[in-house]
This record gives structure tokens, sequence and C-alpha cells, in this order.
């Protein structure tokens, strides 16, 4: 597989699985004919020594990827506090945060842009980069599954969507560092990266968490 960036092979291990299974894991509140949570749906990316790695099926809400528009760095930005603290405590009972794997993240920066992605971090939850979009949804010429809906709950919230009902998420990887805005990387509505990004304080963008379980076999 081919990066549409860069032009490097990417590897693609027999343990990746493209999106093809889906688990339900955690409760969210998705649907605004109600105030109930309910279960999620995951996407499996990877299955890797007995540990799943998984991305929401929908995207699950919506807001800015750092309130104060002071970075584009992911260890600094406000969505990455919200995620690690309340929306891992609304989605997850203790029991099911146990499961959830604290994570090194490694945050590259945007090589078409030349703007640096910051230092690892240690996460819970976390979004992905434009490597790993690369990584999981590109194949054979065309970005596959990466288009993503939004649930009712995000759009109530104000999550911006194309007539189909697709719209744009955020990822961890800066955006552009030009005419002095603040950008960070997402996924457009038709399922391509946006290397430019959108401005970090748009709160129309849509949030797709990605998560580390260890294996649910056993539940």
């Amino acid at each position: 597989m081919i990066c549409p960036n860069c032009g490097a092979i990417i590897e693609e291990p027999d343990h990746l699985i493209m999106g093809k299974d889906v688990i339900t894991f955690g409760s969210y509140r998705q649907d605004t004919k109600t105030r109930e949570k309910t279960p999620v749906r995951w996407r499996v990316l990877e299955k890797s020594d007995g540990k799943l790695k998984v991305i929401s099926s929908e995207v699950l809400d919506c807001g800015m990827f750092d309130e104060g528009g002071h970075t584009r760095e992911w260890e600094w930005c406000s969505l990455r506090k919200w995620l690690n603290e309340e929306f891992l405590n609304e989605a997850f009972s203790p029991e099911e945060r146990e499961r959830i794997l604290e994570n090194r993240v490694k945050n590259p920066g945007n090589e078409r842009y030349g703007t640096p992605g910051g230092r690892d971090t240690l996460d819970k939850i976390f979004l992905l980069s434009i490597e790993e979009v690369n990584r999981y949804f590109y194949l054979n010429g065309y970005y596959r599954d990466s288009c993503c809906r939004a649930s009712g709950y995000a759009v109530s919230r104000g999550a911006s969507r194309t007539g189909s009902g697709n719209c744009k998420w955020w990822l961890r990887t800066p955006g552009s560092d030009g005419n002095e805005m603040i950008n960070a990387a997402i996924v457009l509505e038709d399922g391509r990266i946006s290397y430019y990004g959108a401005n970090s304080q748009f709160g129309f963008v849509g949030i797709r968490p990605v998560l580390v379980l260890s294996d649910l076999q056993d539940t």
C-alpha cells in the first residue's frame, strides 16, 4: 500500500482489520429523542497481542480541538483533556475503564506543511493521526470507510453534515502553519484527509474517539 502523501510503502500486517469487525462497548447519549445513553458501536481497526484498537463507528460528539485557540499540538489541546477526563468518565463504567489500556501515543508532525506534532503522550482516549488514517483506510487508490455519519446527538450539538449525513472529524495531527491560523488536520465528509485542516476553535467538527482494549472475547 502506497502513502498518498509521500509515496512511501505503508506496512499492512496481517492483523489489520480495516474496520470490518464491530463491537459494542460503553454507552453515550446518541439519540435526541431520549436523554438515555445507549451502547456505543466501535469499528475494530487492529488486533494485536490480545488487544483491540477501535474507533467509534459514528461521530459521537463535536467540539473545538483547542478552546483557547493557542495550540495545534495534541499534548496541549483541550480536546485531549476532555476525552481523557469527561468523556472517559461519562461513557464508561469503572469496570469498563479498567479494560481501556493507557497507550504511548506518537504525535508525528504534518509532513505536507512542516508543522511539528509535539511530544509523545500517554492517553486512554485519543484521535487518529494522518498516518493512521492512511494506514487503516487508504486502499487501492481511495479512502475506504473513512466517511462517517454523525449521531443525532452530535448533530444537535452542532456537528455540520452533508445531505448524506457525513461530517468532518478531527485528527490529532497539526494542520497548516499559515495565515496566523491554528489548524488541526481533519477528515472531510467524503473521507479524504485535509492536511490543511480546520481552525482549532471550530466547534462543528466531529469527534471520533479511539481507544485500545484488552481483548473482550471473555465478555
